[in-house]
């Protein structure tokens, strides 16, 4: 809670998934921690390099696009796809 005081935003890279809870472990418990801050901090969760995909530096690049934008969606798998971007 702590770290994200200050934030209005936070982009939680998650590598596993919790099929139908929206996220991984790290996911959930980051957003468990933040939900007592003074200011409401938007938690986007991105679940990535399922299958043992590689993540590079330009996909890193991406999320923290998104986590700018202010409609990208709080959860979705990033680069699922070979070949995919990432970028919706």
């Amino acid at each position: 809670r702590e770290a994200a005081r200050g934030f209005r935003s936070i982009l939680i890279g998650d590598r596993a998934d919790t099929p139908g809870a929206e996220g991984g472990g790290l996911s959930h418990e980051v957003r468990a921690a933040i939900q007592g801050c003074e200011t409401p901090v938007r938690a986007l969760s991105r679940v990535y390099g399922l299958g043992g995909l590689h993540f590079r530096v330009e996909d890193a690049l991406n999320m923290v696009d998104e986590l700018v934008a202010p409609e990208a969606p709080a959860f979705r798998f990033y680069g699922e796809t070979p070949g995919d971007t990432g970028k919706p």
